[in-house]
């Protein structure tokens, strides 16, 4: 009887999933153990381990225009819109660990309306600062949605929710005529009202017409009236914000009210 004595050697590599390895003339790419025979009594057993790539997802919330760094070290300037990004990290293995990153954009809604001398948001129960864009100054105590301007000139609205601020865009009001004052003997009562209110002119009036604005500036009701003193309203409109503009003699004034 003949007894063959071999001399044995182990060894053992780890490769990253997705990557091969050349033994012995061939290429592996999953687990294996591999015997290879270097002469007639030494043989070589080589393990192959396969180390996983790794996954990781986060949710980033960031305000419209902000900057935000990813966790491969990149950073996107000024992002506008909701996006997905990739990061190609390593793991303690040595191998990939990928990263995606989704990224929820906050928009504030900063549409504008025009209504005579009036310049409104339709958002509502934000935080609110009118700014004189000509002189880059914020306007003193005007913090509501809406804004009677008192003169010509180029305005915006920054607006604040949730922790993000943005600004509208400068709009300008280049058409108050010199005609175009504020009557201090008209008023409107009850304001806040349910649709039904009176319109106290101060004094008798040849000619008086008066027209209401929607928020996005539309005429929802229009009337005439001559020799009037008073004008009482009645109608079903929705309750919101809306604007009286009132011609008498030339003159025109602006009003809002609210209806409930």
């Amino acid at each position: 009887t003949i007894t063959e004595f071999y001399d044995f050697t182990f060894d053992s590599i780890s490769i990253c999933a997705n990557d091969s390895i050349q033994i012995g003339g061939a290429f592996y790419n999953s687990a294996s153990i591999i015997n290879d025979t270097i002469n007639s009594d030494s043989i070589i057993i080589t393990y192959i381990y396969v180390n996983p790539i790794s996954y990781g997802y986060e949710n980033i919330s960031v305000c419209r225009g902000n900057d935000v760094l990813l966790p491969n070290g990149n950073t996107i300037f000024n992002i506008q819109n909701d996006s997905v990004f990739s990061s190609n990290l390593s793991n303690s293995l040595g191998c990939d660990s990928i990263v995606e990153s989704t990224i929820d954009v906050y928009t504030i809604d900063t549409n504008i309306t025009i209504a005579g001398d009036t310049i409104s948001t339709t958002t509502q129960g934000l935080n609110y600062q009118w700014f004189d864009c000509n002189t880059q100054l914020t306007i003193i105590n005007e913090v509501n949605n809406y804004y009677v301007t008192q003169e010509n000139g180029s305005y915006s609205l920054i607006i604040e929710d949730q922790g993000c601020m943005d600004t509208t865009s400068c709009f300008i009001i280049n058409y108050l005529a010199s005609n175009t004052i504020k009557q201090p003997e008209i008023r409107i009562y009850p304001n806040p009202n349910s649709g039904n209110f009176t319109v106290d002119l101060g004094k008798l009036h040849e000619s008086v017409n008066l027209i209401i604005l929607d928020n996005s500036g539309k005429v929802v009701l229009e009337e005439r009236s001559l020799n009037s003193s008073k004008i009482q309203i009645s109608s079903i409109i929705s309750s919101g914000l809306y604007f009286v503009q009132i011609s008498t003699n030339n003159q025109i004034s602006n009003h809002k009210i609210i209806i409930d």
